[in-house]
């Protein structure tokens, strides 16, 4: 397989000792059994520190338990929601 030069030039700027080093913290919340909160608040935490405009909200739990599609498999306190936006425009 060959690399395009963008793609090439994308890899050249990874950081990979960061990149590990933020997937070893993480991995160390403990994100299970609804208790996702903690590692969703580091990952919005992570994305304004690298730049990104970081959207952090709480999910309105029981408007979704209410709504007809609505499954879950466990019961939980809360559920965030996490968005972060690199740029402008499309594309």
């Amino acid at each position: 397989m060959t690399l395009t030069s963008l793609e090439s030039a994308v890899l050249t700027h990874l950081d990979i000792p960061g990149m590990l080093r933020f997937l070893s913290e993480l991995v160390g919340f403990p994100s299970v059994g609804g208790a996702e909160s903690p590692a969703q608040r580091r990952v919005a935490e992570w994305m304004g520190e690298n730049g990104l405009e970081v959207d952090l909200w709480k999910l309105d739990l029981n408007s979704l338990k209410a709504h007809p599609a609505y499954s879950a498999e466990i019961d939980r306190d809360e559920g965030l929601g996490v968005v972060g936006t690199l740029g402008e425009g499309e594309g």
